[in-house]
């Protein structure tokens, strides 16, 4: 079994063969020797790289095979229906929570922060087996996972209509294709080698997957969640010739490029979706943060007004402060704590911080004694 190694997050330029082995196609990423994704600093030099490709020699090291199962996402949870709406759709987070509680107010959806009823789980399997098979049914019930469901599984999508449609669309396919049974595909790991020939390799290994499904469970649904690979992959054997179609250059996001609203409402706000939305709409209404297409950047007063509060306020800016009181009012919520005491302890956190922030008292200058 081959398992390609992870994917860098660095900033920089990467490389990407497009190869054929016989009738197949496959796409290649360049690694290291050491089994690292290659990472070049700047343009001049990936062009430079990619020249050096365009003359190299390919062929398979090794290859293995594995029959791999590919579960379907869960039903959508408000923030992961914000992720998909602002990624798919182009809705940006607080449109897309008015589309919401305009669907549940119509009843086409079920409450977004309830569980869905137990009913809904038995009418969906009924549906799979009517408009898909006993083959798409599983053999065990799917257990109860939470998310927004559709509030009658036979109102399929192309009954609704207006501007809520396509929301609606995301979260009954969602909801549907959680109870399908997971697909199955059969996947053939390649190995290449590349350099001036084969007695002079290069210090560089590409890492190929084929897909193919044998059997398309919930992506029968969802066909647009996997791409299988371009046609039927042959017996690979080590040493086979590998013939190059196109070689791809490409910008690895920096670090810092900032993320966009409702990955930030994700992963910091998703038990307070709505009041993070009127936040941001906030800060952006004060130039402390700006739309740089669709992501989110820190503008400069805004930047110098984060660095004030991390140095004055330690104790109540921050990532694990903000994570801390997140999960004491989840607390409270539960009613696994009292109130009063996360309260008290906050205000002494902000008055111990106040004080330290206090300025100085003026100083007082005197005029010097006339002598």
């Amino acid at each position: 079994r081959l398992a390609a190694p992870a994917e860098p997050t660095a900033d920089g330029w990467t490389l990407a063969l497009r190869v054929r082995l016989g009738e197949a196609g496959l796409r290649a990423a360049v690694h290291t020797a050491d089994g690292a994704r290659i990472r070049l600093s700047t343009p001049e030099r990936a062009q430079a790289a990619v020249r050096m490709l365009q003359t190299a020699q390919y062929w398979v090291t090794r290859s293995g095979q594995r029959e791999h199962v590919l579960h379907a996402p869960a039903p959508c949870t408000v923030p992961a229906l914000l992720l998909e709406a602002e990624r798919r759709l182009g809705i940006v987070p607080a449109d897309a929570l008015r589309l919401l509680a305009t669907l549940y107010d119509a009843a086409w959806i079920t409450h977004p922060e309830a569980a869905p009823p137990a009913r809904l789980y038995a009418d969906a399997r009924d549906f799979i087996r009517s408009e898909y098979g006993a083959a798409y049914v599983p053999e065990e019930p799917t257990a109860p996972a939470g998310g927004i469901a559709p509030a009658d599984i036979r109102r399929i999508p192309d009954a609704l209509p207006g501007d809520g449609a396509a929301l609606y669309r995301l979260v009954w396919t969602r909801f549907v294709a959680a109870q399908l049974p997971p697909a199955r595909l059969r996947q053939t790991g390649v190995q290449l080698g590349v350099g001036a020939d084969r007695e002079r390799p290069y210090p560089l290994t590409l890492w190929g997957l084929h897909t193919r499904i044998a059997f398309d469970g919930w992506l029968r649904l969802m066909p647009e969640a996997l791409a299988p690979s371009e046609g039927e992959l042959a017996e690979v054997l080590a040493g086979d010739a590998v013939r190059v179609a196109e070689i791809e250059v490409e910008r690895l996001a920096p670090p810092d490029a900032g993320m966009t609203a409702a990955a930030l409402i994700a992963r910091h706000g998703s038990a307070r979706p709505a009041a993070w939305c009127a936040a941001l709409q906030a800060l952006e209404a004060a130039d402390l943060v700006r739309m740089d297409g669709d992501r989110l950047t820190v503008s400069e007063r805004g930047a110098a007004l984060a660095a004030w509060l991390g140095e004055r306020f330690p104790a109540l800016v921050g990532d694990d402060a903000d994570a801390g009181l997140e999960r004491a009012l989840q607390h409270i919520a539960a009613g696994a704590r009292e109130r009063d005491p996360v309260v008290h302890a906050f205000r002494e956190r902000l008055s111990a911080d106040l004080r330290r922030a206090s300025p100085p008292r003026p100083v007082v200058l005197r005029p010097a004694r006339e002598v």
